[in-house]
């Protein structure tokens, strides 16, 4: 049974210290067991480890989190002396208190002392380390999590923008079809409306199938070919096993789209799938009214790639004797 997160974070704190408390005293009496009796082994390393935890657990809790960050320094440092000092005496007092065989002028009570606010000097450093470690690790964490939901709330946006992109695409042609009073349009309203209702129903999880896609994209051609008669045969090939393939949605469409609406025949898109990588181009003859050949759509694809595909993609767009190249290359994870 897995616990919640939340109980885990409640929880596992509280539960490491303990631990690290009970390895603490198992190790000094381990350490002094033998040679001092149960009594001193009480009054002696008893009362030093409670005064150790009330040092490190004041610093852990308040000092450092409210006086050190928030204040000052000089009132943190002031603070802690004032404590040390105190519980250092007050340990030492009590030890020369219950032990009857020794007076205060039998050994050095300041040097007792002053070895003993080294000792709790060492709880303090432990204290801070603990603190800033936990603190820093909070922080990367939190920035880690803000930087995740602002590339989500991205890609979601960039993933909002394919919709109406295509439906301006889609309403062009059906434009045009009307104008020409074709008999084509309730065919091309159907493929619209099927197209459609992929992007908005079957895109919102994070991958879909290849194939899908591939499907997808042979309806977007077929409607371009209701459109303006392109020949569509062996337009669109298709090289290896798309079916145990997931990709993040609608990242092959936008090249498609660039084909048609910046270019001219003769035109040719390839997919090429490995057991890595995923390779689609496009190759097609520029149009002689484009200045160029890369709008919203490209932009869009990039930034996606950028943020899906970090160092696992590559993307090359380039004009060459009058054609436009396109060539999206990725690497999946299978």
């Amino acid at each position: 049974m897995i616990l919640p997160r939340l109980n885990i974070d409640k929880y596992l704190p509280p539960l490491l210290h303990m631990l690290g408390w009970f390895a603490y005293i198992l190790m000094v009496y381990i350490g002094n067991a033998s040679r001092v009796s149960s009594y001193s082994l009480l009054v002696h390393q008893g009362l030093g480890i409670v005064c150790q935890g009330i040092i490190f657990y004041a610093n852990f809790i308040y000092l450092l989190p409210f006086i050190f960050k928030r204040i000052r320094l000089i009132s943190w440092i002031f603070i802690n002396l004032l404590l040390i000092v105190f519980l250092s005496a007050f340990f030492v007092w009590v030890q020369y208190a219950f032990n009857y065989h020794t007076t205060l002028s039998d050994r050095h009570y300041i040097l007792d002392i002053f070895i003993r606010i080294i000792n709790n000097v060492a709880f303090l450093g432990l204290a801070m380390i603990i603190r800033f470690s936990i603190d820093w690790f909070k922080q990367k964490y939190n920035e880690n999590e803000l930087e995740n939901k602002t590339l989500k709330t991205e890609l979601a946006f960039l993933k909002t923008q394919i919709n109406p992109h295509f439906l301006f695409n889609a309403l062009n042609n059906l434009y045009a079809l009307s104008l020409k009073n074709s008999p084509e349009a309730p065919q091309s309203i159907l493929q619209i409306s099927k197209i459609m209702r992929y992007l908005l129903y079957e895109t919102n999880d994070s991958k879909v199938q290849l194939s899908k896609e591939i499907e997808i994209i042979q309806d977007y051609i077929a409607l371009q070919q209701l459109k303006s008669k392109i020949k569509t045969e062996g337009l669109f090939t298709i090289t290896g096993d798309s079916e145990l393939i997931n990709i993040e949605p609608l990242l092959l469409l936008p090249l498609v789209e660039n084909v048609f609406k910046h270019g001219a025949a003769p035109m040719k898109i390839q997919l090429t799938i490995t057991s890595k990588t995923i390779t689609f181009g496009t190759v097609n003859l520029k149009k002689t009214e484009q200045k160029t050949a890369e709008g919203i759509g490209l932009q869009n694809l990039k930034r996606r790639l950028e943020l899906l595909y970090p160092d696992q993609y590559q993307l090359d767009i380039d004009e060459k004797e009058g054609n436009f190249i396109a060539e999206m290359i990725i690497q999946y994870k299978s």
